[in-house]
C-alpha cells in the first residue's frame, strides 16, 4: 500500500494535511488534517481555569484534536492530559485537528491557546 501527501500552506501558518491511502495511491480514502502553531499568552500559563474552558470546547467537537508541545503530546479531551503538559507562559504548541471542518476548528484552537484568561477574583475570598 503507497500513500501520498498534499501539505497546503495557509495564511497565519495553517497547514492543511491531505493523505491519501490505497493501492498505488489511486483508490482508497483520503484522511484530512490540519496544522497550526500556538504560543501560550496567559501569564500564568494553562492551569485549571483555562484547561477547563479548553477541554470543554473540545468535547463539543466530534473530530480528533491533538496538542503537541516540547514536553510532549495529548489528545485534547482530558484536562489532567491538558495539564500534564505544563504549559507555561511562553510555551510553542501544534494543534493537529482532523474531522468536520478543520480549519475553522484549528484556528478557534489556536485562539484559546493564545488567549490571555482573566479570572478577576482567582485566589481571592
Amino acid at each position: 500500500m503507497r500513500q501520498r501527501a498534499n501539505i497546503f500552506t495557509f495564511a497565519g501558518g495553517c497547514k492543511l494535511f491531505n493523505l491519501k491511502a490505497g493501492k498505488n495511491s489511486g483508490g482508497g480514502h483520503t484522511l484530512r488534517m490540519v496544522e497550526i502553531k500556538a504560543v501560550i499568552q496567559n501569564e500564568a500559563g494553562i492551569h485549571c481555569r483555562p484547561t477547563a474552558v479548553i477541554t470543554q470546547a473540545a468535547v463539543e467537537y466530534s473530530g480528533k484534536i491533538k496538542i503537541s508541545a516540547p514536553s510532549g503530546s495529548c489528545n485534547l479531551g482530558s484536562a489532567l492530559e491538558l495539564m500534564m503538559l505544563g504549559l507555561d507562559h511562553g510555551t510553542p504548541v501544534t494543534i493537529q485537528v482532523s474531522g468536520e471542518d478543520e480549519a475553522a476548528t484549528a484556528a478557534k484552537f489556536k485562539e484559546l491557546f493564545e488567549r490571555h484568561f482573566d479570572f478577576p477574583n482567582a485566589g481571592q475570598e
